[in-house]
């Protein structure tokens, strides 16, 4: 059908252009010197997520990298992002939901995560705000700045 036509011609292109936003690989190196455990969830389909992200970030040590799969809920269903948080071995509520869209900040919401909201992305900060975003980066390194202020534990 249209969604198989799709994913084919997705999957063949899908790196064609993509890039990382400014920042992001900073950040993640960052987070991964200093022992933060991350993930990715998407609503791509899984295999093109784990592409993407492989082709991106594949020196990073990610916990988890999950994408859309049949007859999983999607996000802003918690599931996956709860299921993500307990192979971290930590709390929901221990854990930061970052990402550019309202449905983000309701999967943060709904799984029991501090959604973060960044600007650097798709969606504008009402969009963020409106749906739980309980703070908004322009920037990746300022989550790290964010997390001191916060006094979150970051080691």
């Amino acid at each position: 059908g249209v969604l198989s036509a799709f994913r084919s011609r997705y999957d063949e292109h899908m790196l064609d252009k993509t890039r990382a936003y400014p920042g992001i690989d900073d950040l993640l190196r960052d987070l991964g010197a200093r022992g933060v455990p991350i993930a990715v969830l998407s609503n791509k389909h899984e295999p093109a997520t784990r592409k993407i992200v492989d082709a991106l970030f594949g020196r990073c040590s990610f916990v988890d990298v999950a994408g859309q799969m049949e007859d999983v809920p999607k996000k802003p269903d918690p599931q996956r992002a709860l299921a993500i948080a307990q192979r971290m071995r930590v709390q929901a509520s221990e854990c930061l939901f970052v990402g550019d869209s309202g449905v983000d900040m309701q999967t943060g919401k709904n799984s029991g995560m501090g959604p973060v909201g960044v600007l650097w992305g798709f969606r504008q900060r009402k969009e963020l705000e409106e749906n739980g975003a309980e703070v908004c980066l322009h920037a990746p390194a300022e989550l790290l700045s964010w997390l001191e202020l916060a006094r979150v534990a970051v080691p």
